[in-house]
């Protein structure tokens, strides 16, 4: 991402998930978020529940540690496994801070895990689109165009996408939970790309 694009995915990103959580928050569920719960309720419930699992905080931890380790043993990473895991961090606590201002109440019924945080946005969207988002972005920093970078992506795209459908699943949130989980993390990927670009023009390498 060029510095301006950066920038202005990242101011775009935050004022939807503002504004869809402003629509959502204080209101019944709209149509599109009960279709959703009719549709996807209930679905491949194991696979949801180890999905769910793996975007766990804990899972989380474990990720974090590999990414600074190799940050410590190539030390021409470390910069960038820093910002990837400062950002990660500073994303977790937004989405709390969102939780509790806009505090939505969950959907009615639940399968596996008993749920007692807010509703919007959804932590487990926002952490795997933080999270993966940012390695993707490095992936295609550090990989030529190539068929192994496309598959490499896509990879993390549908992993995204699967963490997301597993909390419609499970019943643990709306679509619109889903969904502004998905910008706050957009958003975060977009402020790393941009502090990328500027460090990339001071010279430094990550």
């Amino acid at each position: 991402m060029k510095n301006r694009t950066a920038l202005s995915t990242a101011i775009a990103a935050f004022a939807a998930f503002v504004v869809l959580g402003a629509l959502v928050s204080f209101r019944p569920p709209g149509a599109l978020d009960r279709w959703a719960e009719l549709f996807f309720f209930g679905q491949a419930t194991q696979l949801a529940a180890a999905l769910t699992a793996a975007g766990t905080f804990p899972a989380y931890v474990t990720l974090c540690v590999a990414v600074l380790l190799a940050g410590y043993v190539r030390r021409e990473w470390l910069p960038g496994a820093a910002l990837a895991v400062g950002t990660f961090v500073v994303a977790w606590q937004t989405s709390d801070l969102f939780k509790a201002i806009f505090h939505r109440a969950r959907p009615p019924h639940s399968l596996v895990y008993h749920e007692t945080s807010a509703s919007y946005p959804s932590g487990h969207a926002v952490l795997a689109m933080t999270f993966w988002g940012i390695l993707a972005y490095y992936t295609v920093l550090a990989l030529p165009p190539s068929r192994t970078r496309s598959v490499f992506v896509t990879a993390i795209v549908l992993w995204i996408l699967g963490i997301g459908w597993s909390r419609l699943a499970l019943g643990a949130h709306y679509l619109s939970d889903v969904a502004g989980g998905y910008l706050l993390g957009l958003g975060f990927v977009s402020i790393v790309a941009l502090v990328m670009r500027l460090l990339e023009a001071r010279g430094e390498r990550l």
